[in-house]
């Protein structure tokens, strides 16, 4: 075997026959399996640099020869010895070598779910750029060591170690979004970008999924889909809100984060703007502007219907103004309510901790504006109004506990529909304290006094409509000024019922009594000042006691003095009678015709009395009342033993007499009919009136609670007029039972006057020639007073 040496250090050892066996380069590689043609088939490359060793074989095609590496790389050279093309053993194959050997084209194959791709390959000074298909350029320094990685959308990473990972990224501005930059780590299995806003992404390393984004506020997103969406939100506390989270879907163009408290966000997938966010009790906010809400929509809730509200930002502050008008204003925190506004134009302020303590409120169905001052105590809600009225609500703010009005009078029992059922009234004008409880009849407010006083309200709350005094007296008909026109006297102490119409003129009121009767009080003190009776006789009184009074037809008078005892003395002129009352006014002595009477019954009315004669024999006298049913009296004279009984009708006239030896005489006064008339028409008269004042109240009924429109002013005026002819045919019957009554006392006063041609039963000594026919009696309604003027029962003002 021979061996050659040439002039570059290449060895070359022949065989015998003279062919190559074996050639060694000046770098210790080793070519052999040459051919008949002097072709070398195999090489082995001895480790270098740190390389290991490897081999090669070579096969030859044309004029090309092809290596083909134990790693499976595959070299290319031309006829020349350029190279053509080197191909990987990933399948990469590098084209258009330079005269330098340096490839500037190399086409990647796909792998593991990486498309195909390629890259033109330049050379700058020592390093080597791969600027692929995509536009990503990767540079290599001149020991292929990474050195930075630029990526199509500018991206540029940096700070390769030695695995050829980099630790740097700088992204530049893109899609509105400022340039940022991120350091890069590895915690196996993840890879970790933390950006300079201290956001941070976590990939899979091994197939660079994104697995979590944490954002500078902390705010995680997970489970990210094959879009790199997220599924999952976690959100820490902030601004004093408790850590929450939210799962996320995404709709059509539309993402939607359902967070654990039930809120839903509902955002513009192409521009992240905010769409609808539904809170967790149904509110849904729209119409975003700025991240700020233009309109709510607001569900049913605790009873109350759904309503919307349009919102509005003024001088900072959010202001929702309601379907219904109401309008509520916050601050700049979007949740301190500064004032809140009602459809009726109530307006609450000056707002602590979501609770208003004052109200403005403007005039409404009459009643004047006002204000109020708020608190809060034991869960309870006050209201303190100008004028001193205070109402109270319970825990709910509606429900009302208690209204104190101005003068200390204070509702209570409030039901739910706002009506006291219960007040206390303080001592007023010197009258005592007392309370009433409240009930309520078709619309009609009803106060019902200890002492069993009934006073009725019409709907309006003020209007009085009648007064029950404790002894039954009904008070009806009241006034503007809250004074009654009517009263209805039940029957009492044997007196029977009856009624009176109510004037009121300078400071006083007027009873007037169906059988004409006046009886006038002073308004202010409910004193009696003068009492006008039927028989024309007229009382005056002082201090609420008679003094005196006088019959203007008759020329009579009488005078009023002190009896010394606290009760009175009552002495007529002309010789009439004296009558001693007490300081009931009830009658307990009267002289009248030398007769004196010492029992009375409940009426004032003489039952018994005697008659000293001049030799001081006494006669005896005993009345009974209403003998037969129709009004007759039975007078029962006693003398020495014996009787002699007269009967005489309501009006005095004698009927009958039976004398002491059974002989009766009777006289023929043909009056009955006339007095039956007179009864029957002021029945009918009473009917009348009766019926005249019950249509009179349905129409006052029908204007106070039915009819309430602008025509009903106009019926007003008809109400006004029917009443006004009610109380004409009142007048013009009562007028009439009083000429019949005149025209009857006019023939009884000739009856009498006949009367006293009779042969009369004389009495042995007495001073007088007859009997007498009937004692003066007091007049009962002024003895015994009769009702005052109606209570003025308060009326509660309705807040």
């Amino acid at each position: 075997m021979a061996t050659e040496t040439l002039a570059d250090g290449t060895v070359v050892e022949y065989a015998d026959d003279g062919s190559v066996l074996r050639q060694t380069s000046p770098d210790g590689s080793v070519y052999s399996g040459f051919d008949a043609d002097g072709r070398a088939h195999h090489l082995e490359i001895p480790g270098s640099a740190g390389q290991p060793a490897r081999s090669a074989a070579i096969t030859y095609d044309g004029d090309h020869t092809i290596y083909t590496y134990t790693d499976r790389s595959i070299v290319t050279y031309d006829g020349s010895g350029a190279v053509l093309e080197e191909r990987t053993a990933d399948g990469s194959v590098y084209t258009r070598f330079d005269a330098d050997g340096k490839p500037h084209h190399v086409d990647i194959p796909a792998k593991d779910g990486t498309p195909a791709s390629s890259a033109d390959i330049a050379y700058h000074g020592g390093d080597t750029v791969y600027t692929y298909a995509d536009g990503t350029a990767v540079t290599f320094d001149s020991a292929g060591t990474i050195r930075e990685e630029k990526t199509a959308d500018g991206s540029e990473y940096t700070e390769f170690d030695a695995a050829g990972r980099p630790h740097h990224i700088e992204i530049p501005a893109g899609n509105g979004d400022p340039a940022s930059s991120a350091s890069i780590a590895y915690d196996n299995p993840y890879t970790i970008y933390t950006y300079a806003d201290k956001t941070v992404l976590k990939f899979q390393t091994s197939n660079n999924e994104l697995v979590s984004q944490t954002m500078p506020d902390g705010t995680v997103y997970t489970r990210f889909d094959a879009s790199n969406r997220p599924q999952h939100v976690d959100v820490p506390p902030f601004a004093g809100k408790p850590a929450t989270s939210a799962d996320i879907a995404y709709g059509d163009g539309t993402v939607i984060y359902t967070y654990a408290d039930g809120t839903v966000l509902t955002y513009d997938e192409a521009t992240n703007e905010l769409i609808t966010q539904r809170t967790a009790d149904g509110l849904v906010y729209s119409q975003f502007e700025d991240d700020k809400p233009r309109h709510v929509e607001i569900p049913p809730t605790d009873g109350r219907p759904a309503t919307s509200a349009d919102i509005s930002y003024v001088d900072g502050h959010t202001v929702y103004a309601y379907a219904d008008g109401s309008v509520v204003t916050y601050g700049a925190d979007g949740t301190t309510v500064l004032s809140e506004k009602l459809p009726d134009g109530t307006v609450y302020s000056e707002f602590e901790g979501g609770k208003p303590h004052h109200v403005e409120m403007p005039a409404a169905n009459g009643n004047a504006p006002t204000s109020a001052d708020i608190t809060y105590d034991g869960g309870n809600t006050i209201y303190t109004y100008p004028d001193d009225t205070v109402v109270t609500y319970g825990p709910d703010g509606t429900t009302i506990l208690s209204e104190r009005m101005p003068n200390g009078m204070v509702f209570t029992r409030f039901d739910a529909e706002g009506n006291p059922h219960h007040i206390e009234i303080p001592p007023i004008d010197g009258k005592p304290p007392t309370s009433a409880d409240i009930s309520y009849d078709g619309g009609n407010t009803i106060y019902t006094y200890p002492d069993r006083t009934v006073v009725t309200y019409g709907p309006d709350g003020s209007t009085v409509l009648s007064e029950k005094m404790p002894d039954g007296t009904v008070y009806s008909r009241f006034d503007a000024d809250g004074n009654p026109q009517h009263v209805e006297i039940p029957a009492q102490d044997g007196r029977p019922a009856t009624s009176a119409e109510i004037t009121h003129d300078g400071g006083q009121a007027t009873y007037t009594y169906p059988d004409g009767t006046r009886v006038t009080f002073d308004s202010a003190s409910g004193e009696l000042v003068k009492q006008q009776m039927p028989d024309n006789w007229t009382i005056f009184y002082t201090d609420g006691k008679p003094t005196s009074g006088s019959n203007s037809s008759s020329g009579e008078t009488v005078t009023i003095t002190s009896d010394g005892k606290g009760g009175s003395i009552w002495t007529y002129s002309d010789g009439g009678p004296k009558i001693w009352a007490d300081a009931d006014g009830k009658p307990y002595k009267e002289v009248a015709n030398d007769w004196t009477f010492t029992t009375f019954d409940s009426q004032g009315r003489p039952i018994d009395g005697y008659l000293r004669d001049r030799d001081g024999s006494i006669t005896t006298v005993h009345v009974d009342y209403d003998v037969n049913g129709a009004g007759d009296t039975k007078w029962i004279y006693t003398h020495d033993g014996e009787t002699t009984t007269v009967i005489m009708n309501p009006d005095g006239v004698p009927l009958s007499q039976t004398n002491p030896n059974g002989v009766t005489f009777t006289y023929e006064v043909g009056m009955r009919e006339l007095l039956e008339a007179i009864q029957k028409v002021s029945d009918q008269r009473d009917i009348i009136n009766e019926n005249l004042r019950a249509i009179g109240n349905q129409f006052l009924t029908i204007h106070g609670t039915l009819w309430r429109s602008p025509g009903s002013d106009h019926f007003h005026g008809h109400v006004d007029d029917f009443m006004n002819l009610s109380r004409s045919v009142a007048s013009v019957l009562s007028e009439a039972v009083r000429r019949m009554q005149l025209s009857y006392n006019n023939y009884v006063d000739v009856e009498k006057s006949v009367l006293t041609t009779l042969t009369p039963i004389p009495v042995e000594g007495s001073s007088t020639t007859g009997y007498p026919v009937q004692s003066f009696d007091v007049p009962e309604s002024y003895l015994n007073l009769g009702p005052g003027p109606a209570v003025n029962v308060p009326t509660r003002t309705t807040s």
